[in-house]
C-alpha cells in the first residue's frame, strides 16, 4: 500500500506544477519567483500527505477540503495572488485529466483485469504526466500569452456552463466505469445526463443568440462604415471646391484686369468668351440632388459619381428630415448598391429612378432599375458567390423600415426591379 500513497503524492504534485505552468503560459499571472514556486511544491507535498492520511482513516470529507486548500495555497504562494481564472484553469485541468484517465482506466481493465482503484491511480498518473509534458512545451514556446485577454471577451456564464458540462462528463464516465451495477448507480447517471443535457441546451441557445447579435452588429458596422466613407468623400469634394475658390480668388484681379483691357480695346466678343470660360471652370459639373434631406443628397451624389459608366440616377420628390441619418444611409446605400450592381450586368447603360413623397405623416420611397433577373416577388437571394457576406442589404432595409411601423415590397417584372418602402414619421 505504501507505493500507492507515494504515487498519489507524486500525481498531486504533477497536477499542481502543470496548473501553475498553464496559468503562467496563458498570461493570467506570472510566477513570482523560483523560491516561492519551490515553497508551493513543499506545501503541496505536505498537504497531499496529510490528505492521504485522512483518507486512509475514512475521513473523506476532511481529505477533500485539504485537497482544495492544497490547490489554493499552491497557487497563491506561486503567484502572490489568487484569481478566479486561476481556480478555473486548475478545475478544468483536473476535470479534463480525470476524463482522460477514466477512458484509460476502462481500457486498462479490459486489457489487464485487476483492482479498479489501482487501475484508476495508474491511469491518472500517466495522464497527468502527459499533460505536464505538454504544459512544459507550451510554456517553452510562449504561444499562449495573449490567450487570457482574448478569453475575457467570452461571457462568464459560458465558462461556468463549460465547467459544468466537463464535470458532468467526468462523473458520467467515472460512474459508468465503476464495476458494480445498482439502481443507485443508474439513477446517478440519469441525473448527470439530465444536468448535462440542460447545460448543453443553454449553451446552444446562448451560442445562437451571440451569432445573431454578431450578424446584426456586423450589418450595423457595415452601414456605419459606408456612412463614414460618404462623409469623407463629401468633405474631400468640399476641400476640392474650396481649393478652386482659393485659386480663383488669388487670380481674380488678373482676370478682371484682362477683361478690362479687352473691353478697353473694344474686343467685346473676346471679353465675353473670356468670361464664359471663367464661369464654366468654376463648376465641376457634379450631379446635384435636392431631396430635402442633406444626407440623402450626399448619398445620391456619391453613388451617381461612382456609377456614371453603368447608370444614371434620377430623383423626383421629397425626403423628410425626420428620418434618422443611420436609417437614411441603410435604405439608400443598400438599395443603390443593389441597383448599381444590377445595372453593371445589363448590356446597356440603365437608369435608376427614385420617387419619394411625404403625405399624411408617411414617407413613401420607390426605386426602379433594370435587371437581367427573372420575374420574382419578395426578397431575392444574392447572386454573388460570397453568400455569407452579401444578400443582407434588403434584410437591413426591411428591419429599418419596421422601426417606423412601415412596409417594404420588392418585385421583378419585365426586366425591372422595384423596391417600395413606406414609413410612418
Amino acid at each position: 500500500m505504501t507505493y500507492r500513497y507515494f504515487l498519489n503524492i507524486i500525481s498531486t504534485i504533477i497536477i499542481v506544477i502543470t496548473s501553475v505552468i498553464l496559468i503562467d503560459s496563458v498570461g493570467i499571472c506570472k510566477i513570482a519567483s523560483k523560491k516561492r514556486f519551490i515553497f508551493s511544491l513543499s506545501t503541496t507535498t505536505f498537504l497531499s500527505t496529510f490528505a492521504i492520511f485522512l483518507y486512509t482513516h475514512s475521513l473523506d470529507t476532511f481529505a477533500f477540503c485539504v485537497y482544495i486548500l492544497l490547490f489554493s495555497l499552491a497557487l497563491y504562494i506561486s503567484f502572490k495572488e489568487l484569481k478566479i481564472a486561476q481556480i478555473y484553469i486548475a478545475l478544468i485541468l483536473d476535470l479534463t485529466e480525470s476524463l482522460f484517465s477514466s477512458c484509460l482506466t476502462l481500457l486498462y481493465i479490459n486489457l489487464i483485469p485487476g483492482n479498479y482503484e489501482f487501475a484508476t491511480l495508474i491511469s491518472l498518473t500517466i495522464i497527468r504526466l502527459a499533460f505536464f509534458l505538454c504544459s512544459i512545451e507550451l510554456y517553452r514556446r510562449k504561444k499562449l500569452k495573449s490567450l487570457y485577454q482574448t478569453a475575457k471577451l467570452i461571457p462568464r456564464h459560458i465558462w461556468l456552463l463549460s465547467l459544468l458540462v466537463i464535470g458532468n462528463i467526468v462523473m458520467l464516465s467515472t460512474f459508468n466505469n465503476y464495476p458494480v451495477d445498482s439502481v443507485v448507480k443508474q439513477n446517478i447517471i440519469t441525473g448527470f445526463i439530465a444536468i448535462l443535457t440542460a447545460a448543453l441546451i443553454i449553451m446552444t441557445c446562448s451560442l445562437l443568440i451571440n451569432v445573431s447579435a454578431k450578424i446584426r452588429i456586423d450589418s450595423v458596422n457595415h452601414i456605419l462604415k459606408k456612412q463614414i466613407e460618404m462623409q469623407i468623400e463629401h468633405y474631400e469634394k468640399l476641400e476640392r471646391l474650396n481649393n478652386d475658390i482659393r485659386r480663383f480668388k488669388h487670380d481674380y484681379i488678373n482676370h478682371l484686369t484682362s477683361i478690362s483691357t479687352l473691353i478697353g480695346a473694344k474686343l467685346y466678343s473676346d471679353a465675353e468668351d473670356y468670361i464664359q470660360k471663367l464661369t464654366s471652370s468654376n463648376y465641376s459639373g457634379n450631379v446635384l440632388f435636392h431631396t430635402g434631406n442633406r444626407l440623402a443628397d450626399a448619398i445620391l451624389t456619391d453613388k451617381s459619381d461612382t456609377c456614371q459608366e453603368f447608370a444614371d440616377i434620377e430623383f423626383n420628390g421629397y425626403i423628410s428630415e425626420n428620418i434618422d441619418n443611420a436609417d437614411i444611409c441603410t435604405i439608400f446605400a443598400n438599395a443603390l448598391d443593389n441597383a448599381i450592381e444590377a445595372c453593371k450586368k445589363c448590356p446597356q447603360k440603365g437608369t435608376i429612378s427614385i420617387a419619394a413623397q411625404e403625405r399624411q405623416g408617411y414617407q413613401a420611397i420607390s426605386m426602379r432599375n433594370p435587371t437581367i433577373a427573372s420575374n420574382a416577388v419578395g426578397i431575392m437571394k444574392t447572386t454573388k458567390e460570397d453568400v455569407q457576406n452579401h444578400g443582407l442589404g434588403l434584410l437591413s432595409i426591411e428591419q429599418t423600415v419596421k422601426k417606423y411601423d412601415g412596409d417594404m415590397e420588392t418585385k421583378i417584372e419585365n426586366g425591372v426591379f422595384e423596391i417600395s418602402v413606406t414609413m410612418k414619421l
